[in-house]
């Protein structure tokens, strides 16, 4: 009498069900994810800008006035490429403040505008100076999108 061997492996539903269950996964884990490295790249880009703040805070103090380029600062070209994000930081005229919160105080903004498609809907940074005394309207750091403000960008 022959004996009947067990079969053993996948058939093709299970292998087909267990295809379903990763594409769903990875179809919610991706969108998340990439939101992740929209906020890490922004973060990158926040220290960017804060670094090139202090630069211009001490060059204010050996010179006492505020460049007019980054080049002045000692970076090789205009606007600067932030390391390790999609975002270059540029001077600009000073629209955040206006002239009755600093009044005839030295000013300025700088800009952190990403160059990649999929961070570009995540808008700009902006960080704006004046030496006022008030120090609540001394520093404003802002996420500006379509032109309008979205929310401080600080850890967000």
């Amino acid at each position: 009498m022959k004996t009947r061997r067990a079969v053993t492996g996948v058939t093709l539903v299970e292998l087909l069900i267990a295809m379903a269950i990763v594409a769903v996964l990875a179809r919610l884990a991706v969108p998340t994810y990439q939101g992740y490295i929209r906020k890490a790249q922004r973060q990158v880009a926040g220290s960017c800008l804060m670094e090139i703040h202090r630069k211009m805070q001490v060059y204010n103090q050996n010179r006492a006035s505020y460049p007019t380029t980054l080049t002045s600062l000692g970076y090789a070209s205009t606007p600067v490429s932030c390391p390790e994000s999609s975002y270059v930081v540029a001077l600009e005229t000073y629209d955040r403040l206006s002239a009755a919160d600093c009044g005839s105080t030295a000013r300025y903004q700088l800009r952190a505008t990403s160059q990649n498609t999929s961070q570009a809907v995540d808008g700009s940074l902006v960080l704006g100076f004046c030496n006022n005394p008030n120090p609540n309207r001394r520093l404003i750091r802002d996420r500006i999108l379509a032109g309008n403000v979205v929310k401080p960008w600080d850890g967000n």
